[in-house]
């Protein structure tokens, strides 16, 4: 059998695939518990992940508010402050 090349995406072979390759991620179904659990602010969860990158959480909030996991709220105030929250349903 010959090795597949991992930059080509095969063929999603059950519907909730997309579902596993967004909650697979590490850190994500954490990030979002604590969300949920009503940690709704950047500096919170960048605390509370103190050994998480400020990069990796960006990238994870940008993912799960791309997907429609969450929602960013930016209040008009110096310093900038951002909310987070999740919807309840999809």
């Amino acid at each position: 059998m010959k090795n597949l090349d991992k930059n080509i995406q095969k063929t999603p072979t059950c519907e909730l695939t997309p579902i596993f390759e967004l909650f697979g991620q590490k850190w994500t179904t954490v990030i979002l518990s604590e969300i949920l659990n009503g940690n709704n602010h950047y500096g919170t969860l960048r605390k509370k992940f103190a050994t998480m990158s400020s990069r990796t959480l960006s990238a994870r909030l940008k993912t799960l508010e791309k997907n429609g996991i969450i929602t960013r709220t930016v209040y008009p105030v110096i310093p900038p402050k951002r909310g987070i929250s999740a919807h309840a349903e999809r």
